[in-house]
C-alpha cells in the first residue's frame, strides 16, 4: 500500500496570492531575492523553487509603465 501524495502534485503555496506580481517584477527584471525582500518573504530560496516547480514566465511589463519610463 502506498500512502502520502503522487509525485509531482501541486500543492497550495503562501505565493499563490502574488503569482501576478511575481510575474510583473521578473519581467522588469528584479532578482528572485529583490522580489522576495519587496513581497516581505523571509525566504527567497522558497520563492525560487515556487517559481521553478511552477514555470512562472516573466511578464511583460504593462505598455504604459514603459511610456512613462522612456520620458
Amino acid at each position: 500500500m502506498v500512502l502520502g501524495k503522487p509525485n509531482g502534485t501541486i500543492q497550495k503555496s503562501k505565493f499563490d496570492k502574488d503569482v501576478e506580481k511575481i510575474k510583473e517584477l521578473l519581467g522588469y527584471g528584479l532578482s528572485k531575492r529583490k522580489i522576495a525582500k519587496v513581497l516581505g518573504y523571509v525566504n527567497h530560496i522558497s520563492l525560487t523553487t515556487y517559481i521553478k516547480k511552477r514555470n512562472i514566465e516573466p511578464a511583460q511589463p504593462n505598455a504604459f509603465m514603459l511610456n512613462k519610463e522612456e520620458q
